[in-house]
């Protein structure tokens, strides 16, 4: 799956070994590794299978939150282009989450 960023923070956290982004190490860790999840990924319901990631709904059909640790989640959006899915990661969002566990 192709993998693209809604801000230049995100793409240098995910590019930049060195760049926190002001977020605890545990924090950027698991953000690298859904990334590596997510380029290894053929699709989204791939995605979705793997119960570590506790992917869930957000009260839109193409977004998911999916979790980076306890209190903190990955937003992302799916698009579809053609004939490949593009996973837009959003940004990150902190405190209690919101959503729904996607089925």
């Amino acid at each position: 799956m192709d993998v693209s960023f809604s801000n230049n923070k995100l793409d240098r956290l995910d590019a930049d070994s060195t760049y926190t982004a002001g977020f605890s190490p545990s924090v950027v860790r698991a953000f690298r590794m859904r990334m590596q999840s997510f380029r290894a990924s053929p699709d989204e319901s791939a995605l979705e299978a793997l119960k570590s990631l506790d992917v869930q709904e957000n009260g839109r059909p193409d977004r998911r939150l999916i979790r980076l640790d306890s209190e903190t989640r990955l937003v992302v959006d799916f698009r579809d282009e053609g004939d490949r899915t593009v996973l837009q990661v959003v940004g990150i969002q902190n405190g209690k989450q919101t959503g729904r566990r996607a089925k």
